[in-house]
């Protein structure tokens, strides 16, 4: 496959505040002289009173009976911007657990208060509790995120949680010569041993968050850079980083470096973004990363607060470099020599990695750039040793019974010149990938030829699935159903468009006949363009005629 799909993720648009005029004139009378010079008093003597430490005058949260009904937006006190009724984003949060795999939302409880979106429940994984609260976290309006779900795996012993660990990051070509210390006790396993880098810290944390059974990480590993750097190189990088990623917007972000401790302030337009800039400000000679003064706005999607990703003409030399640069955060691809070539948005990857997995992240990484829409993958994938078919096989096999997702079913794997075949069937096209992702990490293993069959038909998308929010694009595994009217197409379709906040749904009009959606309007970017059509597969359109023009 040679060309990857735009990512969710990009660079938001945001729709125009509407300032509200909130007085009403009032009637040239002595009575209403009269009632000012009361009211002016009754508040004198009312700051006096315990009650006001709790009243909205003096920044607490309002009470029940002051907070707008659900169906009125309440205004900021802060920014004077609407705010999104906690009850509606309530809402939204349980209605994307239920249309997502990977999470089972009968066992979630979601409450909201001012925005803060609270988890309790339990889940069988790690990676379904991360699931869970980057679902809540790519929804409009949620500033943070208390995650109280308590992961509850299949019970095994610490000796196999412990050896299962070890045999996956020794199996993973990109920890495969890592040196880690290992422990496990009661399902939690620690992580010792030193790092490179931030990254190579976090990746060795999700591979062990992908073995069964473990119940929680704890990575007391340390980061040990090769050279020492001053903070102002510190600080440029990190604002190149944040410049060139095509999912958040860093235009009101600031970026302050202390002996390497980094501090992240301004707004952001999305939790999800929030997290996404946590990671970029993790390059070499940082010592610590502080979000809490980065502060989580909707509004901050205002396209007079934004720049236009028209107004800088981007040249193709300046991409490529940017591409170039993506790779050497990332600890799957930095190993290699890769070149990117970037013509008119379109990037070209030529050179050679030694696994799979490494030539799909360095196309992830590609299209995660700024100015970045197609990339035409052309890695080669060449083994560090030649492997039988058996060998190939049997660690298949192995990392597929490692896997909390799809160790229960019964997959038939073959394998002929580094190509693996999969067989049989799962219950999700969510699993489907997952299954292919987790072969696509096997040393040996050049292509995959996915065969696995699932009930319901597969979304016109091809999403990505991969865990790691803060590298790889993913998207939910919604089932293509034509049990719905168009009546309720459409309108699931309203409702994904509204809450995603990375789209302005009053630019975009929506209509539904047959199951076909079709959508007109003018967006500010191909990349909204491509991201309405995304959210029409998941209101439950069978099929999308995009007549979207871009300005």
């Amino acid at each position: 496959m040679t060309a990857t799909p735009i990512s969710r993720i990009r660079k938001a648009r945001i729709r125009e505040s509407t300032s509200r005029n909130r007085s009403r004139a009032l009637q040239r009378s002595s009575s209403v002289c009269w009632r000012a010079v009361t009211l002016v008093v009754g508040l004198f003597l009312f700051s006096f009173t315990p009650a006001w430490n709790e009243s909205p005058w003096h920044g607490k949260p309002l009470a029940a009976q002051d907070t707008p009904p659900a169906n009125q937006p309440a205004e900021s006190e802060a920014s004077g911007e609407e705010t999104i009724p906690d009850a509606e984003i309530a809402m939204a949060v349980d209605g994307e657990l239920w249309g997502a795999k990977g999470v089972n939302a009968n066992r979630i409880d979601v409450s909201v208060e001012r925005g803060v979106v609270t988890l309790d429940g339990t889940v069988k994984t790690i990676l379904a509790k991360d699931r869970a609260s980057r679902i809540a976290g790519m929804i409009k309006g949620v500033r943070s995120i208390i995650d109280r779900l308590d992961v509850q795996p299949t019970i095994r012993t610490d000796g196999e949680i412990r050896s299962d660990v070890i045999a996956a990051l020794e199996s993973d070509p990109a920890t495969d010569d890592w040196e880690f210390e290992i422990a496990v006790d009661d399902a939690v396993v620690t992580l010792g041993g030193d790092a490179d880098s931030h990254a190579q810290q976090s990746l060795a944390t999700k591979i062990i968050k992908g073995v069964r059974g473990v119940k929680e990480i704890k990575n007391e590993t340390d980061i040990r850079y090769e050279d020492d750097r001053s903070d102002a190189e510190i600080r440029t990088e990190i604002q190149h980083r944040l410049r060139w990623d095509a999912r958040l917007d860093d235009e009101q972000l600031s970026v302050e470096v202390d002996n390497g401790e980094v501090t992240l302030s301004g707004i952001i337009g999305s939790r999800y973004e929030k997290t996404l800039a946590r990671d970029d400000a993790w390059v070499s000679g940082v010592r610590s990363v502080q979000t809490d003064e980065l502060e989580v706005q909707w509004w901050a999607r205002d396209k007079l607060l934004r720049k236009q990703q028209g107004e800088t003409v981007l040249s193709n030399a300046a991409i490529s470099e940017a591409v170039r640069d993506t790779f050497q955060y990332d600890p799957r691809v930095n190993a290699f020599n890769l070149t990117a070539i970037c013509q008119n948005g379109t990037v070209t990857l030529i050179g050679n990695v030694d696994n799979l997995k490494a030539k799909r992240a360095a196309a992830q990484n590609a299209i995660n750039t700024t100015g970045v829409w197609r990339v035409k993958n052309y890695l080669k994938v060449r083994p560090k040793e030649a492997r039988t078919a058996e060998q190939i096989v049997r660690d298949v096999r192995m990392a597929l019974i490692r896997d909390p997702v799809v160790d229960r079913f019964d997959i038939e794997i073959e394998s002929n010149d580094g190509t693996v075949y999969l067989y049989g069937s799962v219950d999700s096209y969510f699993q489907k990938a997952e299954a292919e992702d987790i072969v696509a990490k096997v040393n040996g293993v050049t292509d995959v030829a996915n065969h696995l069959t699932v009930s319901y038909d597969q979304p016109s998308f091809r999403f990505g699935y991969d865990w790691d929010a803060t590298r790889y694009n993913y998207n939910f595994d919604y089932a293509k159903t034509r049990q719905k009217s168009d009546r309720e197409i459409e309108d699931d379709v309203r409702t994904q468009l509204r809450w995603s906040p990375f789209v302005d749904e009053q630019q975009v009009a929506v209509s539904v006949e047959d199951g076909l959606a079709t959508l007109t309007g003018t967006v500010d970017s191909q990349i909204e363009r491509s991201d309405a059509a995304e959210n029409a597969i998941e209101g439950g359109a069978v099929q999308v005629r995009n007549r979207l023009t871009v300005k």
